[in-house]
């Protein structure tokens, strides 16, 4: 009987061919699975009368449901099918989601340096059409390198520098969506005191805001500034994001909070998106949010 060789090998680099599993679904597939629960609901059909038909077990089947395995597209096809779907726009959403799984991205390299909520925003922001945000720092989007490193190094004190240098070089990589031949449209409204916190040097704030207002001149984006004169405001609750996604996706919400990010959909987007339109009345225009800005550069000459 051959022997199993017992010396060690080193552990290969996660690419986007070899990347570690996952401890938990992602989006895509969490997407889908809720979808799917959704169809054979509707169609009155039971987990047994998909597994006969695709020729799965009924722990198959449940574990499918539930996100916990990736989802072929003949399965994907297979509801379609049961549950008699000819709704168009339906059929093409659930089998472009079930292509998106198996779909590498740039990120997926990344795979073993970043969390899996990460890896899923860099997915969707990879399918978003425009980006409405309220944010309480400097977008990631919009950082300068210099500003990116001293606001990672101060929100995570306890992290080695390799692993900075590898989120750094993911946030400059996630910039590109903005000059791309099709760039997204982002629309931000940043806090007054984003303006007033010290971040870095004097002189890395300054590069900073002179970045700011570079980016403003783009057609694509857009930046006003909540002023402190706004008083209470519905951002009071923390910074979120709103993400329209090309069809045949939804709009999603993404939240961060300390102990990780999360995603929203459905109603909890519609009160996000009523908070976001109270945030627009009350920030100054765009003009007089540039010149705000070029206030505070003069400020730190």
């Amino acid at each position: 009987m051959p022997q199993r060789d017992s010396r060690k090998t080193a552990p290969r680099k996660a690419t986007a061919r070899t990347r570690p599993p996952r401890t938990e679904p992602g989006l895509r597939t969490q997407w889908l699975a809720q979808e799917l629960r959704k169809l054979r609901s509707e169609a009155g059909l039971s987990m047994a009368d998909i597994g006969a038909y695709i020729r799965r077990d009924q722990s198959t089947i449940s574990r499918m449901e539930k996100g916990e395995i990736p989802i072929r597209v003949t399965d994907v096809l297979a509801y379609l099918d049961m549950g008699r779907i000819n709704d168009t726009n339906r059929r093409e959403m659930l089998k472009q989601l079930a292509h998106e799984i198996w779909r590498d991205g740039w990120w997926d390299g990344y795979t073993g340096d970043a969390a899996a909520t990460l890896i899923d925003r860099l997915w969707v922001e990879s399918r978003t059409k425009r980006i409405r945000s309220y944010e309480m720092l400097v977008p990631g989007l919009l950082q300068t390198k210099a500003h990116a490193e001293a606001t990672m190094r101060a929100v995570e004190p306890d992290s080695r520098p390799e692993q900075i240098k590898r989120w750094l070089q993911i946030r400059l990589e996630r910039q590109a969506i903005l000059t791309a031949d099709e760039p997204i449209d982002l629309n931000v409204i940043i806090d007054e005191s984003v303006l007033h916190r010290p971040v870095g040097t004097r002189l890395t704030r300054r590069a900073q805001f002179e970045h700011l207002v570079e980016l403003s001149e783009r057609d694509n984006v857009e930046i006003r500034v909540l002023p402190y004169k706004a008083g209470a405001h519905t951002g009071m609750a923390g910074a979120f994001e709103l993400m329209d996604l090309a069809q045949p996706f939804p709009t999603v919400g993404y939240v961060e909070t300390q102990v990780g990010a999360i995603f929203v959909e459905g109603k909890k987007v519609a009160r996000l998106e009523a908070a976001y339109d109270h945030l627009l009345e009350a920030a100054l225009d765009p003009r007089r949010s540039v010149a705000l800005i070029r206030s505070v550069i003069n400020e730190l000459e």
